[in-house]
Formats: C-alpha cells, structure tokens, sequence
C-alpha cells in the first residue's frame, strides 16, 4: 500500500537553501505573518513536503485574514510597546515552533549533506516584500471595511480668552456665548485640574449646540472609562449647573492623533 505521507528526501545540493528556526522567528517578528508563512511553507518545498508547504500556506494566510482585522479594532491607547511586543511575540512564536517541530531535524539533514543556509539578507528582502503586501491589506481594510467618519469641531465665530492662572486657551462662540461665560469655564477647568499651570499649551473649545452648552477638551482615550476622571467630570458638571440652573452642560472628550480627531465621547449633566 502506497504511504499517504510525502516521502523526505535529502537535499545536499548546495543550489537549495533552507531558513533556521531563528531566521524564520525574527523575521517573522519584524515582517510579520506573511513573511513567516512564506519562509516555513519554502523550506517543506525544499525538504519534499508538498502536502505540509500547502498546509502552511493555507494556515498562514487564514491567520493573517482573521487576526489582523481584530488587532485593527484594539484601542489607539493600548498601542505601548508592550502591546507591540505582545503582537510580535503573537507572530513569532507559533512560527518558531513551528519550524523546531516540524522542520529541525530535515534542516540539520539537509546542511550535513552539504546543502546551503539562506542569509539573514534573503530573508528581510522577502520580509520587505511580504509586509508590503500585509500594509497593503490593512490599508485596505481601514479605508474599505472599517472606514472611520471623520470628526469634526463646528464651525463658528471664535473668540478667545485666557484663564487667570495658567494663562490656557479657552475658545468659545461668542455669537452665542459671552466672554464671561468662557471665563467660568475656563475657571472651572483650571479647578478640576485640566489646565495645569506648567501646561500652557492645552486647550479647550467651548460652544453652544441647540440647547447644550458643550466644552471639548482633549484627552487620552483611558478617561473614557476612568472612574476617577468621570466623577471629576461630573462633579465640574454639577458645579456649573448649580451655577446656571437653566443650562445643561456637557463635556465632549475627544481622542486627538496626528489626522486629527479619532475618538470622541460625551460626558452628560443634569
């Protein structure tokens, strides 16, 4: 009976090149997915493993699809470098064991009899390549299946005051509000610690939307869910309240990047 399993054969011509357990875990980690499915899936082509090169392949290329959509949606803040470190080793790891597993003795066999170890050189030149391709995916899917609106301050007629003791910046509209009223705020933001003297370079944008007198400040998305900055919010919120029965302020926390704005949330008052 025929062996369903593809027979080694020993490859101890120098022409044929193989990729180490190392090359193959580094590349990977610095090209990503790609660049490791193609190096693992050559080196069963090299060693006469069809069926396992496809298999790879088929892996490789599902993994890359799925994972790479969800690691899209992880939260700008968490983008630390221990959050890089982690998708590194998210990578690196199954492809390194990969090759020790399944490839370490045929790798060994095959440089025994002669045959030739690629460079480190060969293999950031099909790294390059591979994450070329995987950019391009991930371009594609941010402008194509996960497109972000674009979040935008309203126009109106700006007028700017600066707060008594950090001297911060506080635009308003003053076709709807007065400088008094964007002195209050501002007075309110130095209170609550948003506008720290030493920090003159933030800002705050204050306005009237319909019946909602809304102040946009920027913030690092971790105050979204920070209970510690929520009860600070509320508390400003309540003070102004008190202070202006017939109003209903809110706070518009935004997520600022370098395109501009990215996240935003509203903090609700009475």
């Amino acid at each position: 009976m025929e062996s369903q399993i593809d027979p080694i054969e020993p490859t101890n011509s120098g022409e044929r090149i193989v990729f180490t357990a190392k090359t193959i875990g580094i590349c990977t980690a610095l090209f990503g997915p790609l660049a490791g499915t193609y190096l693992i899936s050559h080196n069963f082509r090299v060693f006469r493993k069809a069926t396992a090169a496809k298999v790879s392949y088929a892996v490789g290329l599902a993994a890359t699809l799925i994972l790479i959509p969800i690691l899209l949606q992880i939260p700008e803040h968490t983008g630390t470098r221990a959050m890089t470190g982690l998708i590194e080793l998210l990578w690196a790891i199954p492809a390194y064991v990969v090759v020790k597993e399944h490839q370490a003795l045929d790798i060994e066999h095959h440089l025994s009899g002669g045959g030739k170890k690629a460079s480190g050189w060969k293999a950031a030149g099909i790294g390059i390549l591979a994450m070329i391709i995987l950019m391009s995916y991930m371009l594609f899917l941010s402008v194509v299946v996960f497109p972000s609106e674009a979040i935008e301050l309203p126009t109106f007629q700006s007028s700017l005051i600066e707060t008594e003791n950090s001297h911060c910046r506080v635009y308003y509209d003053s076709s709807a509000l007065t400088q008094a009223d964007a002195r209050v705020v501002g007075a309110s933001l130095e209170k609550m610690g948003y506008f720290s003297v030493p920090d003159t370079e933030r800002e705050a944008v204050f306005y009237r939307d319909k019946n909602d007198y809304l102040i946009a400040i920027s913030v690092d998305e971790r105050a979204f869910s920070d209970r510690n900055a929520g009860a600070i919010l509320a508390l400003t919120l309540s003070e102004l309240h008190d202070r202006y029965v017939d109003r209903r302020y809110r706070f518009r926390l935004l997520v600022i990047g370098p395109k501009g704005i990215t996240k935003e949330k509203f903090i609700p008052g009475k």
